[in-house]
């Protein structure tokens, strides 16, 4: 890479590449050199060393994958620094750790179709603050019928008080996608005044998870930050949106998963370097890589 206007100045070349094309030797115009190294299978980056004129003065760096291509560990060589990552069983980043401290002090921000109750009770187990909307799935209300949110729970009695003012008790447990539940129902509902605007059935049953607190902490998180969903469709839904939309309706051209993640990495390089043009501009951009 030259300048247009001083071809003999160069800011970077690379000198050997692997059998995927990544580039194992480069060299930056401050004198930098940088050696990086593959897994030969999985094409995924292991080490990474540089220093002026070669060597590890500014970086080593040792990376590891799962099975599954997912980084589990990270290690900085110079500073003594070792991260460690885990991930739950949808493959989403579970416990992060520094020297064997966690680190996992961060929001976590998903989609209605995320709102699991063991996931966010693991996500709470492991200090993740999740940020997930209930999904409405009840048509009472919009049949003009009271949901449950009409109905207010009594911790120290387990017990729910409906919009009528009765008692909810509880009946009985059982288990539902792997979540005890517990069901209540008031003895009141077949001669309530307003069980026709609660139920269409002879009682109006409730259903509680175990955990309950875990849903009623999740939306507590949500009421104190409404900014939370615009700011994931600002930085990830719109992200993702950019890229299907330049990919077209055919989405990935190559096959097989080396393959589709060189693609796939591609894609997040146009985007990334699209972004910093538009928001630093060109000749910024230009002299902030001319500083490093």
């Amino acid at each position: 890479m030259r300048r247009f206007d001083a071809p003999n100045t160069e800011y970077w070349k690379f000198n050997t590449l692997d059998a995927r094309g990544n580039v194992l030797t480069e060299e930056l115009g401050n004198g930098v050199k940088v050696t990086s190294g593959f897994n030969a299978l999985t094409g995924l980056l292991e080490s990474r060393q540089s220093g002026v004129g070669g060597g590890t003065g500014i970086q080593n760096l040792a990376y590891q994958w799962s099975n599954n291509g997912n980084l589990t560990r990270r290690e900085d060589k110079r500073q003594g620094l070792t991260e460690v990552f885990t991930y739950d069983a949808l493959e989403r980043l579970d416990v992060t750790t520094l020297n064997s401290t966690p680190t996992n002090d961060v929001d976590y921000s998903a989609n209605r179709g995320y709102y699991k109750g063991p996931e966010l009770l693991k996500c709470e187990d492991a200090g993740i603050k999740a940020l997930v909307p209930k999904p409405l799935t009840s048509n009472s209300k919009a049949d003009g019928r009271f949901d449950k949110r009409d109905f207010v729970y009594n911790s120290a009695a387990d017990e729910y008080r409906c919009p009528a003012g009765e008692r909810a008790t509880w009946r009985f447990s059982t288990v539902e996608d792997d979540m005890t539940l517990h069901k209540y129902w008031s003895s009141a509902c077949p001669t309530c005044l307003l069980r026709s605007a609660c139920t269409t059935s002879k009682y109006r049953r409730i259903g509680r998870w175990e955990r309950e607190e875990v849903f009623d902490r999740v939306q507590q998180r949500l009421d104190q930050m409404p900014e939370a969903g615009r700011i994931r469709r600002q930085t990830v839904e719109h992200a993702f949106g950019t890229l299907k939309a330049w990919m077209g309706a055919t989405h990935f051209l190559t096959k097989t998963l080396p393959r589709v993640r060189t693609e796939m990495s591609l894609h997040v390089l146009a985007y990334n370097l699209k972004r910093v043009v538009q928001i630093m501009g060109v000749r910024p951009l230009i002299q902030a890589i001319r500083a490093s």
